[in-house]
């Protein structure tokens, strides 16, 4: 069995071509704490960079921002991995913020390039507002984690082995309270697909682990607007 993390050192990078990303919304650096900790989590793949069973380290990044341009992410977010087997890197610089529906993720790790299309973003966004306030323990978080890997990476929305799967759990790696919830989920998102939603960003960029997090509510929006203007303003009155 392998054992990969999503929050140490990165792998090698794939060759990507063929994926058009929406336009660019800026670049963030944060700090990065890991809610509940970091925790195994056992699945097997069928991605090129992993064949067989893995176990992943799984957290919930709860990030404070320290720079960056982009205006869309508050100054504290939560976020969970969309890639299998890249790092979160030394200094926490995500290049690139993106609305998720029309992105992908970069070339690191061994799940490759993954194209954020309509059905797709649709299930993370039902998965992130309907289940992520039940993220309460680690064994919750690991839940969400493995199906937001689920929906991410494969297009069945199980957790059982079909013919086409990319990402499954097989009996031996099966975790009450996780794998059993996890796949819950993901059959009330498939059986109910006009549930709960929360819209979504990307968080993506070469050699450092792509993250998906909540875009805000309108009233954190606006303040986070209020806030870019007076920064404008004090630059503007020390530059006078």
């Amino acid at each position: 069995m392998t054992t990969r993390s999503c929050v140490s050192a990165g792998l090698g990078l794939l060759a990507v071509s063929g994926l058009t990303q929406v336009a660019r919304a800026g670049d963030i650096s944060a700090n990065y704490s890991f809610g509940f900790g970091t925790h195994g989590v056992s699945y097997t793949t069928n991605l090129p960079g992993n064949v067989g069973p893995i176990t992943t380290n799984a957290t919930l990044f709860q990030g404070t921002r320290t720079g960056g341009t982009d205006t869309l992410v508050p100054t504290t977010f939560d976020a969970f991995c969309a890639e299998v087997g890249e790092g979160l890197g030394g200094n926490g610089t995500h290049p690139n913020v993106f609305p998720l529906l029309g992105s992908s993720t970069a070339t690191g790790g061994i799940s490759g390039p993954v194209l954020f299309d309509a059905t797709r973003t649709h299930n993370l966004e039902r998965l992130w507002g309907s289940y992520k306030s039940a993220v309460v323990d680690a064994s919750s978080m690991k839940a969400f984690q493995l199906a937001q890997w689920e929906l991410v990476m494969d297009d069945d929305m199980t957790l059982v082995q079909g013919a086409l799967s990319k990402l499954w759990v097989d009996g031996s790696q099966f975790e009450a309270g996780v794998t059993d919830v996890a796949e819950s989920w993901l059959a009330n998102i498939a059986s109910n697909p006009n549930g709960p939603k929360q819209g979504l960003l990307l968080l993506t960029g070469e050699g450092i682990q792509d993250q998906i997090t909540p875009v805000p509510e309108p009233a954190t929006l606006a303040a986070l607007g209020l806030g870019a203007l007076a920064l404008i303003r004090r630059r503007r009155n020390r530059a006078a």
